[in-house]
């Protein structure tokens, strides 16, 4: 598209700057002049081109929107065009990035619409915030939106009294409850481990720490396991 209209503007220290808009979509061509004064000649500068791309309209959702880390999540981008103008093709990006991680993914335009399904177990309870962008092409520019995705707590963990050893080697006073309350609908296995986390400078007859592997959740009911804390009596 060429654009033929003369804009006066004025300069100052030898430039001029003019902001331009609502040009025709296409390829324009912008040309500037020089007016001259009593001591310099008028003068036309070489001709540039400008692109001027349509914009695109870009609509993104998440299903579920809200879940819990172990789910899987799909998110579709749609992107409409111009009335008058040709459908927009091309790519969407997927970027997804939130507690315990990011996931990069991409998929081609088909009928305007594109989706990909983040699969679980991935992330860690949180927002998850997935960034989608449009690519464009020859007619319409790029844009991108960001979609939130909410990951819930699966379950929360309680201990029921905390493990005090009188005397090394004591059988008594070094166990304690960990009750296990399922919430937003978990089930499935929960993994332990334990370890002792401080050593005094000099420790010995150290001791260790024990759980089950794992405990598995079947419904709302809280369920529970125990850590057992051993010790050797010394010499």
């Amino acid at each position: 598209t060429l654009v033929s209209s003369l804009i006066y503007y004025p300069y100052f220290a030898s430039a001029a700057t003019l902001n331009v808009t609502s040009l025709p979509i296409g390829t324009d061509t912008v040309t500037a002049k020089y007016s001259g004064d009593a001591n310099y000649q008028a003068v036309t500068s070489n001709s540039i081109s400008v692109w001027v791309m349509q914009s695109a309209t870009l609509t993104a959702s998440a299903s579920p929107a809200t879940l819990l880390p172990t789910q899987n999540f799909t998110v579709t981008a749609n992107v409409s065009g111009a009335s008058g103008q040709p459908a927009p093709t091309g790519y969407i990006g997927f970027y997804a990035y939130g507690p315990g991680g990011d996931w990069y993914a991409n998929g081609t335009l088909v009928n305007g619409s594109a989706s990909f399904t983040f699969s679980g177990p991935y992330w860690s309870p949180g927002t998850v915030s997935v960034d989608v962008g449009y690519s464009g092409d020859t007619v319409y520019a790029g844009t991108d939106q960001i979609v939130p995705v909410t990951m819930t707590n699966p379950f929360t963990m309680t201990v029921s009294t905390p493990v005090v050893i009188a005397t090394a080697g004591a059988a008594t006073g070094n166990t304690s409850t960990l009750t296990v309350t399922p919430a937003n609908g978990f089930t499935g296995p929960i993994y332990f481990s334990c370890t002792i986390e401080y050593y005094p400078p000099g420790a010995q007859h150290l001791p260790t720490c024990a759980v089950p592997t794992s405990i598995s959740v079947s419904g709302a009911t809280p369920t529970t396991a125990t850590m057992t804390i051993s010790s050797t009596p010394s010499a």
